[in-house]
Order: C-alpha cells, then structure tokens, then sequence
C-alpha cells in the first residue's frame, strides 16, 4: 500500500543535526563560564563522561488504557556527555513483563545554553537564566513489533525554554550546579505524517571534584524529567484508533562518572 509521505520528520532529523553542529561553538563563547571558571582560584573542567541509570515511565495519555499503544516501565541504561554549555545524552532500556509483551526505548537527547541574566550573589556563586535550545528523540515498540514502524512510537522533538540555574564553589577542588527549565516543542512524528507539541520540565543537580584521581575529577548528578507528547493522529496504514500518539512519561536518572 503506498504511503503518503512527509517533509517534517527530515526537518526534525536536520534540526537535530544542526543543533549538534552549533553546539560546540556556542560551548567555545561560554567556556569561561561555566563550571570552575569564575572563581578566584578553581580551575575549568574540559568535559565529563558518565555512565547514567535511569528509571522510565512511559504511557500513553488518554481517558482508558490501551493495551496496543506503546508503552514502557523500566530501568533505562546509558552515557552522558557534557562539555561547557552542551549536553548530550543516549540510553536504551529493555522491559520484560513476563506477559509477552516486551518492549524496547531507546532515548536520545542532545541540549545546548546560554546564560540571559546573571547575578553574583558573592565571589564563588551565581543565579542566572539559561536559555535552553533542546532535540529529543524517543522511540518505543515491542519485542515483536520490531518492524513494524507504524506501530511504535517514534517522535522527534525539537523545542525551546528558558528557566533558573545557580552554581556555587568551595575551595578550587569543588563545584555544585543546579538547573530547572520547561522547554516547549514541536513534536515530530518519524512515520506517519503527522506533528504536534510536545512540552517537559527538566530540574537536575550535578557535584564535580576536581583532580580525584590525579588529573582526573569526579562528577555526579541527579536529574528529573516530566514530559507529555501531543503528536496527533496517524494517518496512514492505521485506523486512529489503532494506535495513541498522545502520550506522557516521567525519568529519573543518577550519573557518575570522570571529568577532566
């Protein structure tokens, strides 16, 4: 059966390219403030790897279950990447019910920002408004449904926010850093020819150490996220109401791992 195609989910895919792309730069304009950067005596972190664990609940958002839309309830496994005013991050859960419906996520989340307004409140820590440039990608099917693309989930969301961020120091070994932002969105669906909005609130904190083993430091962190997707109806080889693009989900996820 042919299928009518659409020209956003590359525009997603291009956006998200970019924002990859851009991101480096916009971290070289930032790197003197950022993490160990404004004090008298701490000195800059380059970059943090980390492993990062993460709890998901993913379901779809409607007045009764729906035992055929995607969903997901699990651990979740992954890296995280930071590097002055960029941050990158992939994770894959598998989710085994014992029912025979297993599922799959794989997670993709790539943010960028810039400070609007800073305010010192002494010499080692600062309040400032970050303006938050951010593409996210998830994907959810089940085990048997691997595919089948038209009934997984499959959206891009490329959005922007803004929200409240402090970051203080202790000594020039030690660096604290808390960030809460609502970003707004398009959401983008990868197969079906429809788009929406998608909206999410992220709040997280992040501790570095700097030169815990020799030249290498240690960095860990905590990180909420709620997000609700409104990416329409499908409108190709399903019914609309064979499948539910309306969908909500929470995360939580510790991170620990090395700076330098």
């Amino acid at each position: 059966m042919p299928h009518r195609g659409t020209f956003l989910a590359p525009v997603a895919g291009v956006a998200a390219m970019a924002l990859l792309a851009l991101a480096p730069v916009a971290a070289v304009s930032e790197a003197r403030a950022q993490i160990f950067s404004y004090g008298r005596v701490a000195q800059q972190r380059a970059a943090t790897v980390a492993l990062a664990w993460q709890a998901v609940d993913f379901q779809p958002d409607g007045g009764k279950p729906d035992e055929e839309a995607p969903a997901f309830t699990g651990p979740a496994y992954g890296l995280l990447y930071l590097r002055g005013n960029l941050s990158a991050s992939i994770a894959y859960g598998p989710e085994n019910t014992g029912e025979g419906a297993d599922a799959r996520l794989l997670d993709f989340s790539v943010e960028t920002w810039n400070r609007l307004f800073a305010i010192r409140a002494s010499e080692t820590a600062r309040l400032y408004i970050p303006l938050t440039l951010q593409s996210n990608y998830r994907r959810v099917t089940r085990k048997e449904e691997a595919d089948a693309p038209f009934s997984s989930f499959q959206v891009t969301v490329l959005g922007l926010g803004a929200g409240l961020a402090g970051s203080a120091e202790r000594g020039k070994n030690v660096a604290f850093e808390a960030r809460a932002a609502p970003v707004l969105g398009v959401a983008l669906r990868s197969f079906g020819g429809s788009a929406g909005l998608s909206w999410l609130v992220d709040a997280g904190v992040r501790l570095h150490v700097r030169e815990a083993f020799g030249r290498l430091g240690l960095s860990a962190g905590y990180g909420f996220r709620i997000q609700a997707w409104r990416a329409g109806d499908a409108d190709l080889l399903l019914e609309p109401d064979q499948t539910r693009l309306d969908h909500r989900g929470s995360r939580h996820r510790i991170a620990v791992g090395l700076n330098w």
